[in-house]
């Protein structure tokens, strides 16, 4: 079970470091086009649509790149407090179709089977005889 949790720790450090790299990537392109030309004194359009594309590059940043990166780090390095991140980061990779979704039922299977064996092993434990 330690080599499933590595291994999404792994993926998860992968998947947040090449976001990062894209969404840097867009906001370069995004920003490096002219609006000179675009722009009317009513209402700044491109500069709205770069606004909005910096903060969606922004939210994606702090929702899934960072905690992805930062959870991968905890599940590598066998922290406990990692295992129970799975379930949310998983969830939210299911929405990015197809890699994000195939990341996101891979870290489902290894929560779940996680707290499967946890459940077995609590269960082995209360059901062991004594012996006086």
């Amino acid at each position: 079970m330690d080599y499933q949790k590595k291994i999404l720790g792994i993926i998860f450090i992968i998947a947040g470091a090449l976001l990062i790299v894209f969404l840097t990537f867009i906001s370069a392109v995004l920003f490096a086009i002219p609006v000179a030309p675009f722009t009317s004194s009513y209402f700044d359009v491109p500069g709205l649509f770069k606004l909005i594309s910096l903060a969606g590059s922004v939210m994606m940043f702090l929702l899934l790149a960072l905690p992805s990166l930062i959870i991968g780090i905890g599940l590598a390095r066998k922290k406990q407090w990692a295992n129970d991140l799975i379930l949310p980061l998983g969830c939210f990779y299911l929405l990015f179709f197809p890699l994000g979704t195939a990341i996101g039922i891979y870290g489902l299977v290894v929560f779940f089977s996680n707290r499967e064996s946890q459940a077995a092993s609590k269960a082995e434990i209360h059901t062991t005889p004594t012996v006086r």
